[in-house]
Protein backbone atom coordinates (compact mmCIF):
# COMPACT_ATOMS: atom_id res chain seq x y z
CA UNK A 1 0.00 0.00 0.00
CA UNK A 2 1.01 3.88 0.03
CA UNK A 3 0.86 3.33 3.56
CA UNK A 4 4.66 1.33 3.15
CA UNK A 5 5.77 4.22 0.57
CA UNK A 6 5.20 7.30 2.60
CA UNK A 7 6.50 5.30 5.79
CA UNK A 8 10.41 6.35 5.35
CA UNK A 9 9.24 9.76 5.01
CA UNK A 10 8.73 9.85 8.69
CA UNK A 11 11.81 8.55 10.01
CA UNK A 12 13.42 11.78 11.50
CA UNK A 13 10.59 12.46 13.28
CA UNK A 14 7.60 14.83 12.30
CA UNK A 15 7.89 18.60 11.15
CA UNK A 16 5.02 20.94 12.55
CA UNK A 17 4.27 21.69 9.03
CA UNK A 18 3.87 17.81 7.89
CA UNK A 19 0.33 16.37 7.48
CA UNK A 20 1.27 13.40 7.90
CA UNK A 21 -0.93 11.41 10.45
CA UNK A 22 0.47 7.97 10.42
CA UNK A 23 -2.79 6.75 9.37
CA UNK A 24 -4.85 7.99 6.31
CA UNK A 25 -2.42 11.01 5.62
CA UNK A 26 1.33 10.58 4.42
CA UNK A 27 3.16 13.64 3.17
CA UNK A 28 6.74 13.10 2.41
CA UNK A 29 9.64 15.57 4.32
CA UNK A 30 9.81 17.81 0.97
CA UNK A 31 6.24 18.52 0.81
CA UNK A 32 6.23 16.88 -2.64
CA UNK A 33 4.06 14.15 -2.66
CA UNK A 34 0.94 14.09 -0.49
CA UNK A 35 -1.25 11.09 -0.19
CA UNK A 36 -4.50 11.18 1.42
CA UNK A 37 -6.89 8.41 1.57
CA UNK A 38 -9.80 9.66 3.65
CA UNK A 39 -10.46 11.94 0.26
CA UNK A 40 -9.15 9.68 -2.68
CA UNK A 41 -6.43 12.05 -3.27
CA UNK A 42 -2.77 11.68 -4.39
CA UNK A 43 -0.58 15.52 -5.19
CA UNK A 44 2.67 15.32 -6.98
CA UNK A 45 4.04 19.05 -6.42
CA UNK A 46 7.87 18.86 -8.10
CA UNK A 47 9.31 21.86 -10.65
CA UNK A 48 8.79 19.69 -13.51
CA UNK A 49 5.45 17.66 -12.52
CA UNK A 50 2.60 18.68 -11.18
CA UNK A 51 -0.39 17.29 -10.79
CA UNK A 52 -3.42 14.92 -8.71
CA UNK A 53 -4.81 11.88 -8.53
CA UNK A 54 -8.43 12.68 -6.94
CA UNK A 55 -12.17 12.47 -7.28
CA UNK A 56 -14.64 14.37 -9.62
CA UNK A 57 -15.11 18.29 -8.47
CA UNK A 58 -11.43 18.21 -6.88
CA UNK A 59 -9.61 21.67 -7.56
CA UNK A 60 -5.86 21.94 -6.32
CA UNK A 61 -3.19 24.85 -6.58
CA UNK A 62 0.51 24.04 -7.30
CA UNK A 63 2.94 25.45 -7.55
CA UNK A 64 2.92 26.40 -11.63
CA UNK A 65 -0.48 24.77 -12.19
CA UNK A 66 -4.20 24.92 -10.81
CA UNK A 67 -6.60 22.64 -11.09
CA UNK A 68 -9.83 24.93 -11.66
CA UNK A 69 -12.23 21.97 -12.75
CA UNK A 70 -12.13 18.34 -13.13
CA UNK A 71 -15.55 16.80 -13.62
CA UNK A 72 -14.50 13.12 -14.07
CA UNK A 73 -12.56 10.90 -11.15
CA UNK A 74 -8.63 10.32 -12.28
CA UNK A 75 -5.71 11.93 -13.12
CA UNK A 76 -4.83 15.39 -14.23
CA UNK A 77 -1.33 16.33 -14.12
CA UNK A 78 1.66 18.83 -16.36
CA UNK A 79 4.85 17.55 -16.87
CA UNK A 80 7.78 19.51 -18.71
CA UNK A 81 9.34 17.97 -21.69
CA UNK A 82 11.56 20.97 -22.46
CA UNK A 83 15.04 19.51 -21.44
CA UNK A 84 15.95 19.93 -17.52
CA UNK A 85 13.47 22.85 -17.68
CA UNK A 86 10.78 23.77 -14.90
CA UNK A 87 7.06 23.73 -15.93
CA UNK A 88 7.24 27.95 -15.33
CA UNK A 89 10.53 28.14 -17.85
CA UNK A 90 9.39 25.17 -19.84
CA UNK A 91 8.42 26.22 -23.97
CA UNK A 92 6.93 22.53 -24.58
CA UNK A 93 4.29 20.87 -21.85
CA UNK A 94 2.33 18.17 -21.81
CA UNK A 95 -1.00 17.54 -20.26
CA UNK A 96 -1.99 14.33 -19.12
CA UNK A 97 -5.84 13.65 -18.20
CA UNK A 98 -6.39 10.00 -17.57
CA UNK A 99 -9.95 9.03 -17.00
CA UNK A 100 -11.44 5.51 -16.73
CA UNK A 101 -10.80 3.52 -19.75
CA UNK A 102 -12.39 -0.07 -20.39
CA UNK A 103 -12.93 -2.57 -22.69
CA UNK A 104 -16.34 -3.23 -24.31
CA UNK A 105 -18.44 -5.77 -22.70
CA UNK A 106 -16.35 -5.35 -19.60
CA UNK A 107 -18.05 -6.82 -16.44
CA UNK A 108 -17.24 -6.70 -12.62
CA UNK A 109 -18.50 -8.19 -9.34
CA UNK A 110 -18.92 -4.74 -7.42
CA UNK A 111 -19.59 -1.23 -8.14
CA UNK A 112 -16.15 -0.29 -7.19
CA UNK A 113 -14.78 -2.37 -10.36
CA UNK A 114 -12.34 -4.60 -7.57
CA UNK A 115 -13.06 -8.18 -9.08
CA UNK A 116 -13.08 -8.69 -13.12
CA UNK A 117 -15.86 -10.74 -14.33
CA UNK A 118 -15.37 -10.35 -18.31
CA UNK A 119 -12.70 -8.58 -19.97
CA UNK A 120 -14.95 -7.54 -22.46
CA UNK A 121 -13.14 -6.61 -25.96
CA UNK A 122 -11.84 -4.06 -27.88
CA UNK A 123 -11.74 -1.32 -28.51
CA UNK A 124 -11.65 0.47 -25.67
CA UNK A 125 -13.86 3.12 -24.01
CA UNK A 126 -12.39 6.23 -22.81
CA UNK A 127 -14.83 8.42 -20.05
CA UNK A 128 -15.11 11.70 -21.36
CA UNK A 129 -14.44 14.69 -18.76
CA UNK A 130 -13.76 18.50 -18.73
CA UNK A 131 -11.29 20.20 -16.94
CA UNK A 132 -10.03 23.88 -16.68
CA UNK A 133 -6.61 24.61 -15.91
CA UNK A 134 -4.62 27.48 -15.20
CA UNK A 135 -0.41 27.67 -15.71
CA UNK A 136 2.30 30.07 -14.47
CA UNK A 137 4.77 29.90 -17.57
CA UNK A 138 6.95 33.04 -18.69
CA UNK A 139 6.31 32.42 -22.29
CA UNK A 140 1.99 32.11 -21.10
CA UNK A 141 1.32 34.55 -24.08
CA UNK A 142 1.89 32.80 -26.64
CA UNK A 143 0.75 29.34 -25.75
CA UNK A 144 -1.40 27.04 -26.95
CA UNK A 145 -2.94 23.42 -26.11
CA UNK A 146 -3.31 20.60 -28.98
CA UNK A 147 -5.19 17.31 -28.26
CA UNK A 148 -2.46 14.61 -29.73
CA UNK A 149 -3.61 11.13 -30.69
CA UNK A 150 -1.57 8.23 -29.08
CA UNK A 151 1.09 8.64 -31.56
CA UNK A 152 1.78 12.30 -30.76
CA UNK A 153 0.12 13.95 -33.43
CA UNK A 154 -1.97 16.90 -33.27
CA UNK A 155 -5.10 17.18 -33.60
CA UNK A 156 -6.26 20.32 -33.72
CA UNK A 157 -5.41 23.76 -31.81
CA UNK A 158 -7.27 25.18 -28.77
CA UNK A 159 -6.74 29.06 -27.51
CA UNK A 160 -6.73 29.97 -24.28
CA UNK A 161 -9.46 31.13 -22.23
CA UNK A 162 -7.29 33.93 -20.84
CA UNK A 163 -3.31 34.73 -21.01
CA UNK A 164 -1.32 37.35 -19.89
CA UNK A 165 2.26 37.96 -19.12
CA UNK A 166 2.78 34.37 -16.59
CA UNK A 167 -0.71 33.10 -16.85
CA UNK A 168 -2.24 30.69 -18.84
CA UNK A 169 -5.91 29.42 -19.36
CA UNK A 170 -7.52 26.33 -20.66
CA UNK A 171 -10.36 24.58 -20.89
CA UNK A 172 -10.91 21.16 -22.58
CA UNK A 173 -14.25 18.84 -23.26
CA UNK A 174 -12.91 15.66 -24.34
CA UNK A 175 -16.59 15.03 -25.69
CA UNK A 176 -16.20 17.98 -28.14
CA UNK A 177 -12.37 18.46 -28.20
CA UNK A 178 -11.61 15.01 -29.10
CA UNK A 179 -10.92 11.35 -26.85
CA UNK A 180 -7.29 12.66 -25.87
CA UNK A 181 -5.13 11.76 -22.91
CA UNK A 182 -2.54 13.85 -24.02
CA UNK A 183 -2.22 17.71 -24.82
CA UNK A 184 0.88 19.24 -25.77
CA UNK A 185 1.29 22.93 -24.84
CA UNK A 186 3.07 25.02 -26.89
CA UNK A 187 4.15 28.24 -28.39
CA UNK A 188 4.90 27.00 -31.59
Amino acid sequence: TFQLLFAFFRIDGQAASNRSDGESVFESSTRELLLDNSRSFLRVNTPRLQGICALAGTREKLDDFEIQEMSTNGNLAVVSVDGTRPIREAERLVVVYATNALNNGMKFAEEEMKTIQRMGWTPSLLEAGKFRIRLRNRHAEKLKLYPLDLSGRRLKQIEPDRNDADTVSFSVDTARDGAAVFFEIAGK
